[in-house]
């Protein structure tokens, strides 16, 4: 009787008044109610934590992979695409601008080079067999 003998209707003789005492809701319960309802909380919310990094880490790795080749339906679907794009935007113009401007570029390159190859080849008649052999071992270290 230690705990329920503090209760002053605890020695009743009606038989409703036991009946109360049974089911009366005291401190301690609404104390485990909290303490249940928290535990259950951090239970499913860690669960649902674990999952969204489970399904983050997925991702990364599958974004991490290489990406596989594409097949040539896939390639000709998205040249068309790009094509449409370019179409309903207008982007053929500046396209073909950039073409023109690469191969300016290109052929300023190429004449650079072709002039650079003429004034080689004037060096090398004016130059020893011996200055053409260092001037080849330097430029095969890099130092010229």
């Amino acid at each position: 009787m230690g705990g329920l003998s503090g209760y002053s209707g605890f020695n009743a003789t009606g038989p409703h008044q036991v009946l109360k005492l049974q089911f009366a809701v005291t401190s301690r319960d609404w104390i485990m109610l909290i303490l249940m309802t928290l535990g259950w909380f951090l239970l499913l919310s860690s669960c649902v934590g674990f999952y969204r990094v489970k399904r983050w880490e997925t991702a990364i790795r599958v974004a991490s992979l290489p990406p596989e080749p594409l097949t040539p339906e896939q390639r000709q679907r998205d040249e068309q695409v790009r094509r449409n794009i370019e179409a309903a935007f207008s982007f053929a113009n500046l396209e073909m601008e950039d073409n023109e401007d690469e191969v300016r570029r290109a052929r300023c390159a190429q004449q650079e080079e072709h002039a650079r190859c003429i004034a080689e080849q004037e060096t090398a008649a004016q130059m020893s067999e011996a200055e053409l052999r260092l001037t080849r071992t330097l430029q095969a270290a890099g130092l010229l």
